[in-house]
């Protein structure tokens, strides 16, 4: 049952646009998205996030939730085991097998809908399901570095403890690094490529064009997710709006200042020229300037000062420049 199974897999640092995009692939008929399904693990952070999600349906628990209700069911019924249980992230390669299929094939059964939108955005996740055998389709998503780094530190405040304080340097780090490492990973497979920017500026055209790309049918395109009900877990607030706008934003603009951008810029060169053997050559510039920077300038920063555990953000997933 699984060959018959398609996942949509999105991938991006955080803060990158990865919500609108699933909420809006999701919104055809003919995909299905259930949020960020490595919320399914079992690590004492993920348990605990899990246990406050609430679906995008109805803003409630997921554990009432109608259509996780009916998942969970499905797989105590057929694999005797609750969806609080899985462990889609496990370390031993059979158990990830087994609880990824197990998951996927009862969002189908549930749904009716054989193509699956997985919004995990981590590239490990992403390595581990292809070698596992499952039928991924990447699809690379891109948002302008100085939104990305503007949002991550701007929203962090309101995230879980280890997710907070990432200083901006290391945001703009992260996402040379997170690019840096796709290109190597997908180099046999190169994903769909969609911007953040032109998706949020014109929706309709950018979201035709990825449909067809992916050979599935645009004719009947809905971009308004208030319609109907979605049962998105994890991801931005956006995805409990009623009355949804699609809009770039620029707050970025006066958030960061000139210095700031500046030096974002120069940080993530290698992405935004999209040259790949320019972070090669970028390696040492780069770790050169992100030591003078916490050496001489890191107390100017205080009230971002970086958390003690990055594994949340996905910040140690990817190699190191």
């Amino acid at each position: 049952m699984t060959n018959s199974i398609t996942i949509l897999y999105i991938l991006c640092p955080s803060q990158s646009g990865s919500t609108l995009l699933s909420l809006l692939l999701g919104n055809q008929p003919q995909l299905v998205c259930a949020g960020e399904l490595n919320i399914f693990a079992q690590s004492p952070e993920r348990r605990q996030r899990l246990r406050a999600l609430r679906c995008s349906c109805d803003q409630l628990p997921w554990q009432v939730c109608e259509f996780w209700s009916a998942i969970d069911h499905y797989l105590q019924q057929h694999h005797q085991l609750s969806l609080a249980e899985l462990d889609v992230e496990a370390k031993e390669a059979t158990i990830f097998h087994q609880h990824n299929k197990w998951l996927y094939e009862a969002i189908k059964a549930v749904s009716g809908k054989s193509i699956i939108v997985d919004s995990s955005k981590m590239i490990i996740r992403f390595t581990r399901l292809r070698a596992a055998g499952f039928r991924v389709v990447p699809i690379r998503l891109q948002r302008k570095p100085l939104a990305v780094v503007y949002s991550w530190i701007k929203r962090g405040a309101q995230w879980h403890p280890e997710d907070r304080g990432h200083q901006w340097w290391n945001v703009a780090e992260h996402y040379t690094t997170f690019y840096k490492t796709l290109n190597k990973v997908s180099s046999h497979d190169p994903p769909y490529r969609i911007s953040y920017d032109q998706l949020a500026q014109q929706p309709a055209m950018t979201l035709r064009q990825l449909l067809d790309q992916l050979g599935l049918d645009s004719t009947d395109l809905q971009l308004d997710w208030s319609q109907q009900k979605y049962h998105h877990l994890s991801g931005n607030p956006m995805r409990y709006q009623r009355n949804p706008t699609i809009e770039a934003d620029d707050r970025w603009r006066n958030g960061l200042r000139p210095a700031q951008q500046k030096a974002i810029l120069f940080i993530t060169l290698p992405t935004l020229l999209d040259v790949r053997w320019l972070y090669l050559l970028w390696k040492y510039p780069i770790r050169a300037f992100l030591r003078m920077r916490a050496l001489f300038f890191g107390l100017k920063d205080e009230e971002q000062r970086p958390s003690a555990n990055r594994s949340a953000t996905g910040l140690r997933n990817n190699d190191r420049l």
